[in-house]
């Protein structure tokens, strides 16, 4: 495992020195005041008892700081992304129980063509959205922007194929706010319905 994990950043290192330049990342400095700031950010919001705090306050903490030019904005170090990754990675594999692992083909075999659906619906959500207002992003970009894979995928995969990746971000963090901060009271009046009581 250590062996994996040194080639899997002494790579991420060959690929960040090789394709960004020392422009496009964020200055030291910026990186260094943006994480008590967004850590602060997620402490109070935790203490408001937001919806997922330590998510949503840091990233709306964050977005704000670079859109408003406070701080370099750009590429965050591939090293940092990949550390990243690997918490997140090891976070939701430690979360699986023998139980569930077992119920697993059966979620696979009714989960697969769901998400085809979904993601015909989505990708049809796109190409409508483009057909009505003419926009001047590729279609490509729409879709990615209107899919429902994880935010970080969905940039690296505009990235990968050289769309518009801040723009798929937008939507994704729109959407990310919009359901954590919504969904919960949403529910809670439409659960008073008694076609939503058991």
């Amino acid at each position: 495992m250590r062996r994996l994990t040194a080639e899997l950043i002494r790579d991420a290192r060959l690929t960040d020195n090789t394709i960004h330049i020392a422009t496009q990342h964020l200055n030291d400095t910026g990186c260094l005041w943006l994480v008590p700031i967004c850590g602060l950010a997620g402490w109070g919001a935790a203490r408001l008892r937001m919806p997922t705090a330590w998510f949503l306050a840091p990233m709306i903490a964050a977005g704000v700081i670079s859109g408003s030019g406070l701080i370099a904005s750009g590429h965050m170090p591939a090293t940092l992304l990949l550390v990243a990754k690997l918490v997140v990675g090891f976070s939701l594999g430690a979360k699986f129980k023998r139980e569930a692992m077992r119920s697993l083909p059966r979620a696979i075999a009714i989960g697969i063509p769901l998400l085809i659906l979904i993601g015909g619906l989505c990708a049809g959500a796109a190409i409508a959205v483009d057909l009505l207002i003419g926009s001047s992003e590729p279609v490509p970009t729409l879709i990615l922007g209107f899919s429902i894979g994880g935010m970080a995928e969905m940039v690296l995969t505009a990235k990968a194929l050289s769309q518009n990746a801040a723009l798929v971000a937008a939507f994704h963090a729109v959407r990310a706010v919009s359901v954590n901060l919504l969904a919960g009271p949403l529910w809670a009046r439409i659960s008073r319905y008694p076609l939503f009581k058991d």
